[in-house]
């Protein structure tokens, strides 16, 4: 009998300790990080929306996870996806600062398309070449697919005026801070809906594709992650 009970004790440890885990992912709740990227992210009457903000809470939901939502500035979201106060976000790859602090999905989420803008007195580049030797408004914690990268690098004699925010790129633009703004071709559009300007003109330059990434620093962050994939792949399967 007593041999009995040392073969039971093994198998009750590996029963609770698997309860227990299965009770710990139930009760974490993975805190979504999100920026000012309209109409991707953006506030609406003061709330978090936007459609990638949609989709992400169709993904959780399917996936069972229960989720938080806080906005930060672009710069912000990446350091605090790094330092772990934020569990996931969608971003473009080629960010330094994630690259060994993260987990990227195995496929693309969406692709986005980037252009370059200036004012209709100004002839339009048709490439990312075309832009060296000269200024450029950028949007302040954008990557740009890894552009910045490009952008910054000083055998190309560009020079970045950064912003705070896309608006204000397009509003410097206009008032001739720049000849040339980079920015995201659904994005630039919104906003020059509703800043109403018409004397601005775009050429698309660049594609890329966009992400879920997740911090190292979540708790199981690959089953997460892993869980995320699958709802992602069963709600395109359930939208054929």
């Amino acid at each position: 009998m007593a041999v009995g009970y040392k073969m039971l004790f093994p198998l009750l440890l590996l029963f609770f300790s698997a309860f227990l885990s299965v009770n710990a992912d139930a009760d974490q709740t993975i805190r979504v990080g999100v920026y000012d990227f309209p109409p991707f992210f953006e506030l609406k009457d003061g709330k978090p929306g936007g459609i990638w903000l949609d989709l992400m809470k169709k993904v959780f939901e399917k996936a069972g996870i229960r989720y938080s939502i806080k906005e930060y500035p672009a710069k912000r979201v990446i350091k605090r996806i790094v330092e772990g106060q934020a569990d996931v976000s969608m971003v473009a790859k080629g960010i330094s600062l994630l690259e060994n602090n993260t987990l990227y999905s195995s496929t693309a989420v969406v692709n986005v398309e980037l252009s370059v803008y200036t004012r209709t007195d100004t002839a339009v580049p048709r490439n990312i070449e075309a832009l060296k030797g000269k200024k450029l408004l950028v949007t302040r914690g954008y990557s740009y697919g890894g552009l910045i990268k490009y952008f910054k690098n000083p055998e190309n004699h560009i020079v970045l005026d950064a912003a705070d925010r896309h608006e204000l790129v397009f509003r410097k633009l206009k008032i001739k801070r720049a000849d040339y703004a980079i920015g995201y071709s659904a994005t630039a559009d919104e906003i020059l809906k509703k800043i109403g300007v018409s004397e601005i003109q775009g050429h698309p330059i660049s594609n890329f594709d966009i992400f879920f990434v997740i911090s190292k620093k979540t708790p199981e962050y690959r089953k997460v992650m892993d869980n995320i994939e699958k709802a992602f792949t069963q709600l395109k399967a359930d939208e054929k």
